[in-house]
């Protein structure tokens, strides 16, 4: 009788459960948990995390050495307050630059999602990511070939046009927008934290324990 990984995660028979973990990305799924930061060195106001765990929300934040210290006030993403401790586009954890904090414990919650690096076409200034993707982090991008080579900095998924020297994902995900100063026909790079259950892109690993069943 096919039963969900879920299922056979639960009944912990040792004979499946090594299996079970391997189809149900058990370690992927692990490192999904909170994350605490330890005390982190700050740098120009951001805490650069790995590209395996970048963050989609900061839960608690303690300033531990700078201008102003102590408990911070998390905000959704952009461009924190005095006092307050938000996430960039890129994912990465940034505080107010007149708080000039050096050193910070954070918890925050990772974004869940492949990392996948994607060299595109761009026509228009626009680049559709492969394997039908849609991005939820823009990590980061970079002309390769265009009006103006090199990197350029993440901007906010929105609708609106790249600003001079960023890029930004499209409100589908599916589209990585350019300057046109930097590149209207040309390639590049771009690294990304994939949306689960889009395109080729891995099925959301919680759903993934119900959606995928075996016979064992």
């Amino acid at each position: 009788m096919a039963r969900s990984l879920r299922d056979i995660l639960n009944e912990g028979e040792q004979g499946k459960v090594g299996n079970a973990n391997q189809f149900s990305y058990m370690g992927s799924m692990q490192a999904l948990a909170p994350r605490h930061t330890g005390q982190a060195v700050v740098t120009s106001s951001v805490i650069v995390l790995p590209n395996n765990a970048k963050a989609v929300r900061v839960i608690e934040a303690f300033g531990v050495t700078g201008t102003v210290t102590g408990q911070f006030t998390p905000v959704p993403q952009g461009v924190p307050a005095t006092t307050q401790v938000s996430t960039n586009p890129a994912g990465d954890i940034v505080f107010a630059a007149a708080d000039a904090v050096t050193l910070a414990e954070v918890t925050y919650l990772i974004a869940e999602g492949q990392i996948i690096t994607d060299l595109v076409q761009v026509v228009s200034s626009n680049a559709t990511l492969l394997g039908n993707r849609a991005g939820r982090i823009l990590i980061a991008a970079s002309v390769l070939t265009g009006v103006a080579p090199g990197a350029v900095t993440p901007a906010a998924r929105s609708a609106a046009a790249a600003a001079t020297t960023t890029a930004k994902l499209s409100l589908s995900g599916l589209i990585v927008n350019f300057n046109a100063a930097q590149v209207v026909t040309g390639t590049a790079s771009v690294t990304y934290v994939a949306v689960p259950s889009v395109g080729s892109a891995l099925t959301s690993l919680g759903l993934n324990l119900d959606a995928q069943t075996q016979n064992w």
